[in-house]
């Protein structure tokens, strides 16, 4: 695509034709072919309103910019690409300033209109979802936000219609604990129908997936598997809602296993008298200076990635993470690990559920949403 973009520039390009300066034709399909470009980098997300807003103060004063800091470059090694052929261009072309700041303007207002709906609709959301708090985590330069307390009951009924969880509480006070008996399938599920709740795009393409009965209701009841047990799925790179990948689930415990003593941070077999507990209700592992609840113990956590090591190449289970109200301190692991150790991974069918099997979600911020 690049390849031909840059074609159509050289044969508009004034200097191909001997020309000092360039046609009306030539010179509108000039800023066209700037303009596409940057359009693309838009739909990539490669820039955002803060590359447009320098784009225009600089037009605003007759000099087109390049929308792409130096600083940023030197950051971000694509970014560097893309503003050297940028800067290239407007070197050796004459563009229509005019054109290019009421493309811009319109660019900007409708992201700024787009941003507000976003808003507005994330507002109603948090309403039902007062208790869910996600915090940003930087792992190995990539900033995640995580979800401060497993999912809740409360949560899934509220998105999903229906509670599967084998142990509740009372009459009301079901909705804090963590959900449970949810298998793989209906876990990311849920990360998909949040993501569409808040707006995001979702990061799991279930479109190929063939499921058992009804996905719909299944789904919701949290008993979602596919017809083949072995079954990978395409995974976007979205800034939707989706499971911790394996690193970024041990990384976590790795901060909750610090702690002095793991009994007054984690719901086990020797405090939890054999059933979960509403979330957040023990000490917090404190990650960055922000609060995170039941990272170990209460429910095994389900984690994105297939439970493969050096010693199983190729497994048909999913990876589960942190141990539960069934596990003993001490307890220890199919991989000789005690069972509250980051280093303990366990694995299980992805279409089965549990009583001491729930998840927690994070989402991946792009770019632009850390601030650039």
């Amino acid at each position: 695509m690049w390849i031909l973009f840059f074609i159509l520039i050289l044969i508009d390009s004034p200097q191909s034709f001997g020309a000092t300066t360039p046609t009306k034709c030539a010179q509108a399909l000039l800023h066209t072919n700037f303009i596409s470009y940057l359009n693309q980098l838009l739909d990539n997300q490669t820039i955002g309103k803060i590359e447009i807003q320098r784009l225009i103060d600089g037009l605003k004063q007759d000099q087109l910019n390049n929308p792409i800091s130096e600083a940023q470059s030197n950051i971000y090694s694509d970014l560097q690409i893309h503003r050297e052929e940028i800067q290239n261009y407007i070197d050796t072309n004459t563009l229509q300033n005019k054109e290019i700041l009421e493309w811009a303007e319109n660019i900007l207002n409708e992201k700024t209109r787009i941003h507000e709906k976003k808003n507005q609709a994330r507002e109603v959301t948090a309403e039902i979802f007062q208790k869910m708090e996600l915090h940003p985590v930087l792992i190995e330069n990539r900033l995640i936000e995580v979800m401060s307390t497993p999912v809740t009951q409360k949560q899934w009924v509220d998105l999903m219609g229906i509670n599967p969880s084998g142990i509740k509480g009372g009459k009301n006070s079901f909705y804090d604990y963590p959900v449970e008996y949810i298998t793989w399938w209906s876990a990311i599920a849920f990360a998909n129908k949040l993501s569409e709740k808040f707006g995001y795009e979702p990061v799991y393409d279930l479109t190929d997936i063939e499921f058992e009965f009804n996905a719909s209701a299944e789904a919701e009841a949290g008993q979602l598997k596919s017809k083949v047990e072995w079954q990978e799925i395409k995974i976007k790179n979205t800034n939707g809602f989706r499971l911790p990948t394996d690193l970024e689930q041990k990384f976590l415990l790795q901060a909750a296993e610090s702690v002095e003593d793991l009994k007054d941070y984690a719901w086990t077999n020797e405090n939890s008298n054999k059933k979960t507990h509403p979330v957040g209700e023990l000490k917090p592992t404190i990650i960055n200076g922000r609060a995170f609840y039941d990272l170990f113990g209460n429910v095994w956590e389900w984690g994105q990635d297939w439970n493969v090591s050096p010693k199983i190449s190729l497994s048909s289970m999913r990876a589960v993470r942190g141990g539960s109200f069934c596990n003993s301190l001490n307890q220890i692991g199919s991989s000789r690990d005690k069972v509250f150790k980051s280093e303990h991974r366990f694995g299980r069918v992805p279409f089965k559920g549990g009583i001491s099997v729930g998840f927690r979600l994070v989402r991946t911020l792009h770019l632009k949403e850390q601030g650039r």
